[in-house]
């Protein structure tokens, strides 16, 4: 059996998870979050990166405030989305600043 068949089979092994994704635009940032217009709905909280523990080691892309950004989420109840892509960027920290700096766009 290739690597390749014997990972599609254990991934096909592997609970079902509920993936969503859906399209919205960005009308405020705070810190790690930000918040997202889909539809006549605005959302808070929505994560700009997988975890919102603060780390050493990290790399941030804060989303310009009126871009689009597509949003997922592993959980059925949609709770926890989190920032899968950005049109625009508005600045891009890494590792805190101190090895990568930050990067505004």
């Amino acid at each position: 059996m290739t690597p390749e068949r014997r990972l599609a089979d254990n991934i096909k092994r592997l609970q079902p998870v509920n993936l969503w994704m859906t399209q919205g635009e960005v009308i405020a940032i705070d810190g790690l979050t930000c918040t997202v217009k889909i539809g006549d709905a605005e959302i808070e909280g929505v994560r700009l990166r997988a975890s919102l523990t603060e780390r050493e080691r990290e790399i941030l892309i804060v989303p310009k405030i009126g871009s689009s950004v597509t949003l997922g989420c592993l959980t059925a109840d949609l709770n926890n989305l989190v920032v899968l892509q950005v049109d625009e960027v508005e600045s891009i920290t890494i590792n805190g600043g101190e090895l990568g700096g930050l990067v505004k766009i």
